[in-house]
């Protein structure tokens, strides 16, 4: 008894293993640098040629300032799609980008990105800021369409 029901547990775990990649839907990417562009912006990074081009933008200031940067991340592009977002040029530092829900259809990809802003009550900060974020999808051709939505945060 003991050995059958000790035989079934292993299997269930092979499978469990096996089919967790199944579950896999998105990954969110804290990108190390913002992007500095004065308007919201989406790009879609289909290759390591994508991946160099952008961030080799992204980390031009900190370069041409005489910085040391991070190298640039290893994405397998074989297996993964990269899309990348901003909210472009904020005059507060309060303001912050979030994924809200990715809705995944079988012709497109919907990605719900939240501004979070100070909300009534909430101490702000005077700096400007680039809220920049990045989502890793398995590797798709569906079309993919962001949507933009605000909310306030919460300091009462």
């Amino acid at each position: 008894m003991y050995k059958v029901l000790f035989s079934f547990i292993i299997a269930l775990s092979f499978l469990c293993k096996a089919n967790a990649e199944d579950y896999f839907s998105h990954s969110i990417i804290d990108l190390p640098y913002e992007y500095e562009v004065e308007e919201p912006w989406v790009i879609v990074l289909d290759s390591d040629e994508d991946l160099e081009a952008f961030y080799t933008k992204t980390v031009k200031k900190y370069l041409e300032l005489g910085y040391e940067v991070k190298p640039i991340p290893e994405i397998d592009f074989s297996q993964y799609t990269l899309v990348v977002g901003g909210l472009g040029f904020q005059s507060s530092g309060s303001n912050y980008l979030a994924i809200g829900r990715i809705i995944e259809l079988s012709d497109t990809i919907y990605i719900n990105a939240v501004q979070i802003v100070p909300g009534h009550g909430c101490s702000s900060t005077d700096d400007v800021a680039y809220p920049t974020t990045g989502i890793l999808l398995k590797k798709t051709i569906k079309k993919i369409v962001v949507y933009l939505e605000k909310a306030a945060s919460d300091c009462e």
